[in-house]
């Protein structure tokens, strides 16, 4: 089995060199030929000269793409899989953490589900203090998702709900991707910091079918203090809302508007507002709130998505 592990970075220098110096401990399966495959993208930190100092046991290829943004570095790591003859492309983040039996819950996973097309891997949080008190209730309220962490449970099954892997963790099947490519309207760019890009990319190769969750590739997403904060949940669910509302836009979903603006979102952001201004100003129950306020801002986003031909910027969270 012919691997490629692909990891795509721009101007992360420190938090990548974390990252290859865990990915060089990770032990290779009998059976299996890997690539760590580089892609740095419009980098002007040096982070290409840490291919330099690989001291893993297999091989790591680096190449450039000078085009910003994470689609375009994405399909050029595709690029470079398709020039492996990689049977497989496993996805991750130049800010996490692996541990040395990373690859052989995957492995195993595609051996045990050969015509399973997408897995996904369980991502933990790794916050980097100083920790707010109060993070804790947020997760409570809202979950792992604005984290960009994925948990569902210790057990491997397949997945059949809306919910996807994500980029941090995500391993798919090349011959199942075919001539597909991420699409560049989608990802993050230098003004657009949340992209979701691989979740476009994910339905199309799905197409209806289910995905296996592989909970022991776990990895751990190394999350500064700008990500534990109340903002930056909400500038999450604001992207939500632009990619809902670009897709809507994309497939021609029939919607009645008024003054450009889809009539059925008026009532809810309404009602959403409402609510969240009673349970944290009347009530004091800013916790509460949290659930009515990001559906605040995934509305607002929807709304000013829709009818765009590519997805707006969110600008000030630092990823």
């Amino acid at each position: 089995m012919i691997i490629a592990l692909a990891i795509c970075t721009h101007n992360r220098r420190a938090l990548l060199e974390e990252t290859l110096r865990c990915l060089a401990a990770v032990q290779v399966p009998a059976g299996v030929s890997l690539t760590a495959v580089l892609v740095t993208n419009a980098c002007t930190d040096g982070s290409s000269e840490l291919a330099g100092r690989w001291g893993g046991a297999f091989a790591l290829q680096q190449v450039d793409e000078p085009t910003p943004g994470l689609s375009h570095a994405r399909n050029r790591a595709l690029d470079v899989a398709r020039g492996l003859n990689a049977d497989v492309v496993i996805w991750c983040d130049d800010d996490v953490i692996l541990q040395a039996d990373f690859l052989h819950g995957y492995v195993d996973a595609f051996c045990a589900f050969p015509a399973t097309p997408v897995f996904g891997g369980r991502i933990l949080p790794h916050f980097l203090p100083p920790t707010p008190a109060w993070l804790p209730q947020v997760v409570d309220a809202v979950g792992l998702h604005p984290f960009s962490c994925l948990d569902y449970g210790t057990e491997r099954r397949l997945i059949r709900t809306n919910d996807l892997p994500f980029g941090a963790n995500m391993a798919v099947r090349l011959p199942a991707i075919g001539d597909r490519q991420f699409d560049p309207r989608l990802g993050v760019t230098p003004t657009r910091k949340v992209g979701f890009e691989e979740t476009s990319f994910l339905r199309d190769v799905l197409d209806g079918q289910p995905w296996l969750y592989v909970p022991d590739s776990t990895l751990k997403h190394v999350l500064p203090s700008a990500r534990q904060s109340l903002r930056a949940v909400a500038q999450f669910y604001r992207a939500v809302g632009h990619y809902e509302g670009w897709l809507a836009t994309h497939q021609r979903m029939p919607m009645i508007t008024w003054f450009g603006v889809p009539r059925w979102t008026l009532p809810m952001l309404a009602n959403h507002t409402l609510r969240a201004g009673v349970k944290r100003f009347l009530l004091r129950d800013r916790f509460g709130a949290l659930l009515d306020e990001v559906e605040v801002h995934r509305l607002l986003g929807f709304i000013e998505a829709f009818g765009r031909d590519e997805a707006p910027p969110v600008r000030d969270l630092i990823r």
